[in-house]
């Protein structure tokens, strides 16, 4: 699911103000959204994004460890009052910064779609721990930003 809101004069939405308040043109002239310029705005995303999550029933909140994937999953993690992690690939294995046990619900939460190529590693990753990825959210950063879901994990995706 993509979430693209407007207000009712069809103006964009507070959401897409913030995308693209906290967008910059990064190295090699590419667009990224870094959550640090602006926190106020940044956790106005967070907390949409929870919203549009809160119907997965999650008991946990994962990201991959990079700034901005951390500081959107811990204010993901804080509205909805459950713990996050975060997920290190080193030497080729994928480990969690949180012990996860089993009956586990995740959510999968990331800037740009970091989230959103790696959601089937995450979910055998847990689905070998006996828990379950749910869904993954993230901002997307530029239309340019095109990304592939993974059949049978829900999506939620901002954008501007």
């Amino acid at each position: 699911m993509s979430v693209t809101m407007h207000d009712e004069q069809g103006e964009p939405d507070v959401n897409q103000a913030a995308i693209a308040a906290l967008t910059s043109v990064g190295n090699g002239g590419q667009e990224e959204v870094d959550l640090g310029l602006n926190p106020p705005l940044a956790e106005t995303l967070g907390n949409t994004l929870a919203v549009l999550l809160a119907q997965c029933d999650a008991t946990l909140v994962l990201s991959w460890a990079g700034e901005n994937d951390i500081l959107l999953a811990h204010m993901v993690a804080r509205r909805l009052g459950i713990p996050r992690a975060s997920i290190e690939l080193d030497l080729g294995l994928l480990t969690v910064g949180h012990p996860v046990s089993g009956g586990t619900r995740a959510v999968l939460v990331g800037v740009a779609a970091s989230s959103a190529p790696s959601a089937q590693v995450v979910a055998t990753l847990l689905s070998e721990h006996g828990s379950q990825l749910v869904a993954t959210g993230y901002i997307k950063q530029s239309p340019a930003d095109a990304r592939i879901h993974d059949a049978g994990i829900s999506t939620v995706v901002l954008e501007r």
